[in-house]
Formats: C-alpha cells, sequence, structure tokens
C-alpha cells in the first residue's frame, strides 16, 4: 500500500530543490547499517537471523524517515514518514520482545 501511495505523490510532483545535506545524511545512514549488517553475526538459525535483520532494516526506515521529516516539505510525504517512524518503532519492539523470549 506505502508503495502505491508513493507511486502516485512521485506522480504530482515535480523536482523543486536538491537538498545535499539530505542526501549526505541519506548516504551516511546506508553506509551505517551495511556496516552493522556486515558484522552481524548470522547463525544459521533462520527465526534469530530474521529477526535480528528485520531490526536493521526498520532502523534503517526509521532513520530515512526521520531525515525527510528534517528535510522535507511535502506534507502528504511527512505523514507517510511519521506512519513508518511509528510502525517501524512497534515492529523493532516486537521482533526484540520475540528474540529476549526465544533465546537459543
Amino acid at each position: 500500500m506505502e508503495i502505491q501511495q508513493f507511486k502516485t505523490i512521485l506522480a504530482t510532483i515535480t523536482v523543486d530543490n536538491m537538498d545535499m545535506e539530505y542526501m549526505m545524511e541519506q548516504m551516511e545512514g546506508m553506509k551505517k547499517m551495511d556496516k552493522a549488517i556486515d558484522v552481524q553475526l548470522i547463525t544459521g538459525d533462520i527465526d534469530n537471523d530474521f529477526a535480528t535483520l528485520m531490526i536493521w532494516h526498520h532502523q534503517g526506515a526509521i532513520d530515512d524517515a526521520s531525515g525527510y521529516l528534517h528535510h522535507g516539505n511535502n506534507s502528504q510525504l511527512k505523514t507517510i514518514a511519521n506512519n513508518i517512524i511509528k510502525a517501524q518503532t512497534m515492529e523493532i519492539q516486537e521482533l526484540s520482545n520475540w528474540l529476549i523470549a526465544n533465546k537459543r
């Protein structure tokens, strides 16, 4: 559903600015997430590995959305960014709780 929302919004807006600070923050965030995942111990336990890697994935989405809120100006995208932060934060908590409850 979010993908369709993004496509609809992107079809109606024009590029009106280039925020290099935002671009640099996004690149640094991607590097941070890649580095964290690269050193993440993959155990071979698919359940544990999935939950652990999804936490990093969701944190990346939160970081991206937060960056947009700081730099962006489209009200529809800001609403989506806020929803992403709320949902992904909740899912990180659920995954963390699952990892704690299912220590191997």
